[in-house]
């Protein structure tokens, strides 16, 4: 906690400096709404923070600084939302968060209902616009994995295909339909429901390369099973499972390998410390509000429902830098971006 409130007087230090300016360099005002007594929340204040002071630093945003205005939801709804209606009365033009499912769910249904745009690094919503045009997830979902097991698939010239999954889980299902509808040369898809059965389907299928969605559980009894019956190829999974074989390949967010090199020298020469999937969330989460809003211009920081629907608009017409590179937002309000093999 100490931390967090040092780097949050740093972030709004500058902004303060500005009080008695004109009303045109008033500060613009980011609400951040996430559990901080918890690593996530702790872990995406630190990214936010980073890149509002990056933005600060070097006048990123027609010359006016910016506010972080932090709330604690403490993982409850009830508290979440208290913590929605004081960011709507500082005039916050956009919120981050919620950092936990529930209190998303709660403050998410307030924030359409008023078009105030607001981003959750951190929970996965596949349809976030089925909230509200303004709802949007950085993120990414269960399908957005199937899509890109698929893609990574081709590119390591996979020649025949599975996947195995869990039916009664509703997001490995949409997983498993993604990459069905993405993939090359798929020779099986097949429920784990008689793992046995289905294993000796793949092995006499022939394939090179297996998907698996679903939790850490399926994926680990899934990779035991087919290693141990001989299953050759390689396995494909978004679950971080406790079972280790170099052919089992992780699908994430977020690689130290692979990130941005300037900013994990900028986290660590401000934290004193190696970036998280978290800090980068958050870093880009605050960058996909603040370049949105240069889309938007200078004209439209207001916090209205008139200019809340330009700035939601701004959000879909931008493209703005990752960590592992540029995202966008799809039709849906959900996240499109890079993934890695962990």
């Amino acid at each position: 906690m100490k931390r967090i409130k040092k780097w949050l007087a740093v972030v709004l230090a500058a902004a303060f400096l500005c009080a008695s300016c004109g009303k045109a360099n008033q500060p613009v005002k980011i609400g951040l709404i996430v559990s901080e007594n918890t690593v996530v929340g702790e872990e995406i204040i630190e990214g936010a923070s980073l890149l509002v002071q990056k933005w600060n630093d070097e006048a990123l945003l027609f010359g006016r600084q910016i506010e972080l205005h932090i709330y604690d939801d403490g993982s409850d709804p009830v508290l979440a939302m208290e913590a929605y209606r004081k960011c709507m009365a500082e005039k916050v033009l956009a919120i981050i968060g919620p950092s936990h499912y529930l209190p998303s769910l709660a403050v998410m249904q307030a924030a359409a209902e008023d078009g105030i745009p607001i981003i959750t690094p951190t929970v996965t919503q596949e349809e976030p616009i089925l909230f509200g045009k303004n709802c949007f997830s950085l993120s990414l979902g269960a399908s957005a994995y199937g899509k890109a097991a698929a893609s990574l698939m081709a590119e390591n010239h996979s020649e025949k295909t599975a996947v195995l999954y869990d039916a009664a889980d509703a997001q490995a299902k949409a997983a498993a339909d993604a990459f069905l509808a993405a993939a090359d040369s798929v020779v099986l898809a097949e429920t784990v429901e008689d793992l046995t059965k289905a294993i000796s389907k793949l092995i006499n299928a022939q394939a090179d390369a297996l998907f698996v969605p679903g939790n850490a559980d399926v994926v680990s009894a899934v990779a035991d099973a087919a290693f141990n019956m001989g299953y050759q190829g390689e396995i494909f999974a978004y679950a971080q499972a406790l079972y280790e074989e170099e052919k089992l390949h992780i699908l994430g967010e977020f690689s130290v390998g692979s990130a941005d090199k300037a900013f994990l020298s900028a986290f660590f020469d401000l934290y004193g410390r190696e970036a998280t999937v978290y800090n980068a969330l958050g870093f880009e989460a605050a960058n996909a509000a603040l370049s949105a809003f240069n889309v938007a211009g200078e004209k439209n920081l207001k916090a209205d429902e008139k200019h809340f629907k330009k700035l939601t608009e701004a959000f879909y017409e931008n493209r703005f830098a990752g960590v592992l590179g540029e995202i966008a937002f799809a039709e849906n309000g959900s996240a499109e971006k890079r993934v890695v093999l962990l």
